[in-house]
């Protein structure tokens, strides 16, 4: 009898920490749900890692800005914030190489791409401004886009207002805003 009670006390001791560990970390769920097929389940997700310092969460948010068009201008907007907490980091801005990878993967879609320029544009890093002075200056979404980034950033003028205001990314976010739609190219001209 005593040797039974000490082997549930041993597996109470072990197995239960163990147990309710994998329900601790919650990037391993916020993972999974901004994958989720219920739209505001990902929503939902992408505002919570928003408000998560953790790099996994800003893995995560990439996936899905170059992956899900349903929820790429929200994962932007998450990285926005993510990405202006880290502006003054000496070293590099996570957020900001992250961005300009989709941003230059020739992988990527170009609606995804033209998104992680413009989340460049917003957050405001100037370390940004040689990838997208890249990325500028075609007549194409991407192109266009980084061209409004540089101008936020002041590379050549006097700089342009953020879409989404500092304020609204200070603090922990109770809603993501939502982005501005993407730059279009002219339409072309049909009676040439």
């Amino acid at each position: 009898m005593r040797l039974t009670q000490l082997w549930c006390l041993l597996i109470l001791w072990v197995g239960l920490p163990v147990l309710m560990g994998c329900g601790l970390d919650p990037m391993e769920k916020l993972s999974q749900e901004i994958s989720s097929p219920d739209l505001q389940v990902k929503k939902q997700a992408a505002l919570q890692l928003a408000n998560l310092r953790d790099p996994r969460a800003v893995k995560a948010l990439t996936g899905a800005l170059e992956s899900d068009p349903e929820i790429s201008g929200g994962a932007a907007v998450a990285l926005v914030k993510q990405g202006r907490a880290e502006i003054n980091h000496p070293k590099e801005n996570s957020v900001v190489k992250a961005l300009v990878e989709v941003m230059t993967s020739q992988h990527a879609g170009l609606e995804f791409r033209a998104r992680a320029a413009w989340a460049l544009g917003e957050i405001g890093d100037r370390r940004a401004i040689p990838d997208l002075s890249g990325a500028a200056g075609g007549a194409d979404a991407l192109g266009l886009e980084a061209t409004r980034a540089l101008e936020k950033l002041g590379a050549k003028s006097e700089g342009r207002a953020f879409d989404i205001a500092l304020q609204d990314t200070a603090g922990a976010m109770q809603v993501l805003p939502e982005p501005p739609p993407l730059a279009e190219p002219p339409a072309e001209d049909e009676s040439a």
